[in-house]
């Protein structure tokens, strides 16, 4: 009475019973299966029966059993395909979906996909997508793959998949010029791309056009009835010039209409070479960018020295932007300004720019009506002098509200004379007014212009 009993996983250590599998294959077997190697030696792989019973029965055909063929039959042998990826495929069905053979390159991991269809064995083809998605497919051999396995469901599979999540990678790849028709009309079925747009898919494609002999033959044949024209704006139209001469008359009267206010008038459906789905395939919103000092405008931190084009304010200086929305939109986030490193160019020091902590502080505030709201602004704790630092901070701005940004930089060294020259072109007409900025230190206010912002990133909604 009173002893305690201790379970038997404690006194014994856990059996490896996939491992043990492994090891005894060869002694279990009782058939073999018969492979042709390229020097005409055969090369005999030992199975279990019961084993090709369930994972595959063509293997099963083809397997002799070792005491030997009954009179009169012949032993059929397997002649397109190395013994090791057979040999991998007699593991995988032994183990019962698992493989403890190492799988050390791409051309096997291909191979035993062909294999897996050829030979039907169960399970092996949505285990080897998995390793290609995992261990060999890359932005870098994406497209070749795709483009000489195709055929293959499961390879094609694991391509479109990977495709699927790093599209833009992807098309700057210059080997997506040459894919052949079927897979690429295969790319274009897609219903989701992770982290591309429409518009940027349409001007990718017409530059894959150009290329070819019939650029409007090609577009039309392979592209048109993919492409989800009717996802696009009216503004993103005026990018795509060169799609107006691959479509006729009645297609481009129908998109004229249907991006204009008229659209509610529109009683016809979609010519059928268009695709009729309206909606963006990409799985994230179209990132934007309101630009307040283009990169042309940035000078190195020895150009800067050389011209005196700086400035070191006395005591604190304090930022402020206001910026009123036509549109609902959602701010992701804001590139600012570090100080310079000028010290290292007094000395002429070949130096790396130093880190330094952060002086930043700042809140943002969204007012709709009479209601508003305030939030404080986290910043990273070290920034790097001579650059500048993108702050992600997420934010849902409504259509009509008024998003006030302040920024405070605390005792700063020295810091660019940049002036904000934004390009509000599309962003002025479409998402914002006009902006308001003010600058103050100090000392009092300077000009309207003077900006610490490079670019603020938003997304619409």
């Amino acid at each position: 009475m009173g002893e305690r009993l201790i379970p038997l996983s404690q006194n014994f250590p856990k059996v490896d019973w996939l491992a043990i599998k492994y090891k005894t294959m060869d002694m279990v077997a009782d058939c073999v299966i018969k492979v042709v190697n390229e020097d005409k030696t055969v090369t005999e792989v030992r199975a279990l029966i019961s084993d090709l019973v369930i994972g595959s029965r063509c293997l099963l055909d083809l397997a002799a059993p070792i005491s030997g063929m009954p009179n009169g039959k012949k032993c059929e042998l397997i002649d397109d395909v190395e013994a090791n990826v057979i040999k991998l495929a007699v593991e995988f069905i032994h183990l019962n979906g698992n493989l403890l053979s190492e799988v050390d390159n791409l051309d096997t991991c291909l191979e035993l996909v062909r294999v897996a269809v050829e030979f039907e064995i169960l399970g092996l083809g949505p285990f080897c997508v998995e390793l290609l998605l995992n261990k060999f497919l890359s932005v870098q051999n994406i497209w070749s793959v795709f483009n000489s396995n195709y055929e293959y469901i499961f390879t094609a599979a694991a391509c479109l998949k990977f495709l699927a999540t790093k599209t833009k990678d992807c098309l700057q790849n210059e080997s997506f010029h040459d894919l052949d028709e079927i897979p690429f009309r295969l790319f274009l079925s897609l219903k989701k791309m992770a982290d591309v747009s429409e518009i940027e898919l349409v001007s990718k494609i017409l530059q894959i056009s150009e290329r070819k002999t019939d650029p409007r033959t090609f577009f039309r044949n392979y592209c048109l009835q993919k492409l989800r024209l009717l996802a696009l704006k009216a503004d993103d139209f005026s990018n795509l010039r060169q799609l107006f001469s691959y479509l006729s008359q009645e297609e481009l009267r129908y998109l004229t209409i249907y991006t204009s206010p008229l659209k509610c008038c529109l009683k016809t459906l979609p010519p059928p070479t268009f695709c009729s789905n309206a909606s963006e395939r990409t799985t994230n919103k179209r990132l934007r960018t309101l630009t307040f000092v283009p990169e042309g405008d940035i000078q190195s931190p020895k150009d800067i020295f050389r011209a005196g084009n700086w400035f070191e304010p006395k005591g604190n200086l304090e930022f402020s932007l206001e910026l009123r929305t036509k549109k609902c939109v959602k701010l992701t986030g804001f590139e600012i300004f570090c100080e310079l490193d000028l010290e290292k160019e007094f000395l002429d020091d070949s130096r790396e720019a130093e880190n330094y902590t952060c002086n930043l502080q700042g809140e943002y505030s969204v007012s709709v009506f009479k209601e508003s709201f305030c939030r404080k602004i986290e910043f990273p704790a070290k920034l790097e002098k001579d650059g500048w630092v993108f702050v992600a901070h997420c934010v849902i701005v409504p259509a009509g509200a008024r998003l006030t940004l302040r920024l405070r930089i605390e005792r700063p060294r020295f810091l660019r004379n940049l002036l904000a020259s934004p390009d509000f072109q599309e962003h002025e007409n479409t998402f914002f007014e006009p902006p308001k900025i003010s600058v103050k230190t100090d000392e009092g206010d300077l000009t309207n212009d003077y900006c610490i912002l490079k670019k603020i990133s938003y997304s619409e909604m």
